[in-house]
């Protein structure tokens, strides 16, 4: 079996990113407008569109009204994918894309029945969009209680509830834009803190360390330091992932699959840690078990394009959750109820649209925008970017630029709060700690096979600045919360009575609580209250 530990190629493509952040940097300090200058606008500069790479096209198959999270619907899914493919080319390995829990059950089911549903029978993927999500959770983890959520609002960039949710990743493309803006932010704050370096130290005439050695020296010392430069490494690494997306690089999925995955087990993450190895693994073998899949990867058919512009390939999942042409305007609301209405608009509804788009194509073939430059290259994206990474840089500094450190304690950015006592030690381990159970989990999972895929993976539980402050339930959820206890009570006692041949008249007589549930609600809404004022 082929290893999967190597990141050796992660560093070539980190290295990629960093000439982003420095043309970043550099445009901090000109005072003329400078190109391409946020990230997607950056590398669709430097990337060439491949003329043999089409525009997919994208359909939707019909939905099911059943649960997908079933083991018969996933076979059922799994045996319509087998019969369209096998019609449409003959002889070709059926690739199929599932999220997380639906991947997990397509993978017992290859296990299980290996005849009809094997490894060598189908092709099972990962999807891109929802690895997307969890490594941006995965982010927000390390920051979370670390000040960057207030940094983000003293900056201007967003509001205190958006960039909260930034933590969460409730929103991708915003998420990582922020992201994006952080790391730009963190590499000038590390810049200008090494120029001051070199300035105290010429003036002294000590001799000087490289920008490498002067970060590790810093991170061993300073753990305020080794904190924010994480930060910035696994924005870095996000990125380098969705990269590999966006211009369809099959080998730096792979090797940015791989340092997700050691860090998807250094914080917690146990689903993807435990199935994120074995979609690494079947990449990995793919030249052996499937080498015409593996030369069509290679290409870049792991992804879809969509359009003709540059940098925008997008994986499968994300391509059909922009069937926007297939759902028309009020989409599938209403439809799921009703399963001869759904069948007659998912059978209708694909054809509606190809006749919509041949009408376009015939009557205004112009209408369609030739230009292949990525949407983000426009001087208004350039500026509002640039403006935001200003404002950060600003505010960081006026916190205190963390890269300046001289502390021996991890303090929380805006406050200054001395982190939990254990917060040091797991900042410096959590890589290590990630490292090591992932690549014990690959050999006695993968490789031996001593211990079972869905064994437990013990939580390291390495949260840096303690757990988040729980939120209390409203007031409408609490309700909620009693009236389904209610109804549980109720439908026991109910069926109690049956079996015991009770009275259920008198069953019927009885309140489940003390209070009556209108006056509960009367109570709830301040009707009463309203009532007894008006009376005194």
């Amino acid at each position: 079996m082929t290893s999967l530990s190597s990141t050796s190629g992660l560093k070539q493509h980190a290295e990629r990113e960093h000439l982003w952040l420095k043309r970043t940097h550099v445009a901090l300090q000109e005072t003329s407008p400078v190109e391409n200058i946020s990230w997607a606008a950056f590398h669709a500069s430097q990337q060439d569109m491949p003329a043999s790479r089409p525009i997919c096209p994208t359909a939707l198959l019909p939905l099911f009204l059943e649960r997908a999270h079933t083991v018969a619907m996933i076979k059922h899914s799994m045996d319509v994918v087998k019969i369209a493919v096998e019609h449409l080319n003959h002889g070709q390995t059926p690739v199929v894309t599932f999220d997380q829990p639906l991947f997990a059950l397509a993978k017992e089911i290859q296990w299980k029945w290996p005849q009809d549903y094997g490894e060598e029978k189908f092709v099972v993927l990962f999807g891109g969009l929802h690895i997307e999500m969890a490594a941006l959770k995965t982010v927000g983890d390390w920051l979370q209680g670390s000040g960057w959520v207030q940094a983000l609002v003293q900056a201007e960039i967003t509001s205190a509830g958006t960039a909260d949710s930034f933590l969460r990743a409730s929103h991708v493309s915003r998420t990582r834009r922020a992201h994006q803006v952080t790391a730009a932010a963190l590499f000038t704050l590390q810049q200008r803190a090494y120029n001051h370096y070199i300035e105290q130290l010429s003036d002294a005439g000590n001799e000087l360390l490289e920008f490498d050695d002067w970060c590790q020296q810093k991170a061993e010392t300073c753990p305020q330091f080794d904190y924010w430069a994480t930060v910035l490494q696994l924005e870095v690494m996000v990125l380098v992932y969705v990269r590999s997306l966006r211009q369809a690089s099959f080998a730096m999925y792979v090797d940015a699959l791989r340092e997700l995955a050691v860090w998807f087990h250094a914080l917690d993450h146990t689903n993807y840690a435990r199935w994120i190895p074995v979609h690494l693994r079947d990449m990995v073998e793919l030249p052996t078990t499937h080498p015409e899949i593996a030369q069509e990867f290679r290409a870049g058919n792991f992804t879809i394009q969509k359009t003709n512009r540059s940098f925008s390939a997008i994986p499968v999942d994300q391509a059909h959750e922009q069937n926007a042409a297939i759902k028309g305007d009020g989409g599938a609301v209403g439809l799921t109820d009703n399963p001869s209405a759904l069948r007659r608009w998912m059978v209708a509804g694909p054809e509606v649209a190809t006749l919509i788009e041949q009408f376009h194509d015939e009557t205004d073939p112009g209408n369609r925008p030739q230009d292949t430059r990525h949407h983000d290259q426009s001087a208004s994206v350039q500026t509002a970017f640039l403006t935001d990474v200003q404002s950060m840089v600003s505010v960081m500094e006026d916190f205190g630029n963390p890269f300046e450190e001289e502390s021996q304690d991890l303090l929380v950015l805006d406050t200054k709060v001395i982190a939990p006592p254990g917060a040091v030690d797991a900042l410096h381990h959590a890589h290590e700690v990630g490292q090591l159970q992932f690549d014990n989990f690959v050999r006695e999972r993968l490789v031996e096979r001593t211990k079972p895929i869905g064994d437990a993976i013990h939580r390291n539980k390495l949260k840096i600045f303690g757990q988040p402050a729980s939120i209390p339930p409203g007031k409408s959820k609490q309700q909620m919360k009693s009236l389904k206890n209610d109804v549980d009570l109720f439908s026991r006692l109910y069926i109690g009575c049956q079996n015991r041949d009770g009275n259920l008249e008198e069953f019927f007589q009885h309140e489940t609580k003390p209070v009556p549930l209108p006056y509960q609600m009367a109570v709830a809404s301040g009707w009463v209250s309203r009532v007894i004022f008006s009376l005194v």
